[in-house]
């Protein structure tokens, strides 16, 4: 059931107890992080939510909630996002506003080498872009599909969507947090499942 939080961001209690049942891996030792001489003491792994059809639907529910409440019209716009943890969420964003006309499509990390050299999997259209990823943490991927978008002079909208906000929602900006302009409309914050 989705509720107003006391802090003022909307949450869903089914999509939070799911992912703290299912997707945070804690092992016995810290685990190496991405950055150098980082470690952390557990994971997520939002494929166990992002690829479960009745938690989809919750989270397809939030989404047409906060496009109401940000007074977003969906079809005048398009969703992206990068390949491969934003590839489920498009999908059912593509099925569930099929008959709304929605664009979705896939910014690849890099250009393939062969075939057509794509960048995108897809095909943009001139809509401005909504941002989509399983849980916003460094940002990267919104950055690089940002910069990747708006290079081919395509707009993108000044708020993203994701499932898991890393950020507590009392937290200010993270140092390392390049895309910090940028909005978060999310189903749940870090402090909602930890």
């Amino acid at each position: 059931m989705m509720e107003m939080s006391e802090n003022g961001l909307w949450c869903c209690d089914d999509i939070a107890a799911f992912i703290r049942d299912n997707c945070i891996y804690t092992p016995d030792t810290p685990m190496f992080g991405k950055g150098p001489g980082t470690r952390y003491k557990s994971q997520f792994y939002l494929a166990n939510l992002t690829t479960n059809s009745e938690m989809m639907q919750s989270v397809l529910t939030v989404l047409d909630e906060l496009m109401a409440i940000n007074e977003i019209d969906i079809s005048a716009h398009q969703f992206a996002g990068r390949t491969w943890s934003a590839l489920p969420i498009l999908g059912a964003i593509s099925h569930h506003y099929q008959f709304r006309g929605v664009n979705t499509f896939i910014v690849r990390r890099e250009r393939k080498n062969y075939g057509m050299n794509n960048i995108f999997e897809g095909k943009p259209n001139e809509k401005p872009v909504i941002l989509v990823d399983d849980l916003c943490n460094s940002t990267n991927a919104f950055q690089h599909c940002h910069d990747t978008i708006t290079a081919h002079s395509i707009p993108v909208h000044p708020k993203i969507f994701c499932i898991l906000n890393k950020k507590n929602a009392t937290d200010t900006m993270f140092k390392w947090d390049r895309f910090s302009f940028q909005e978060s409309m999310h189903c749940v914050s870090r402090d909602q499942v930890v």
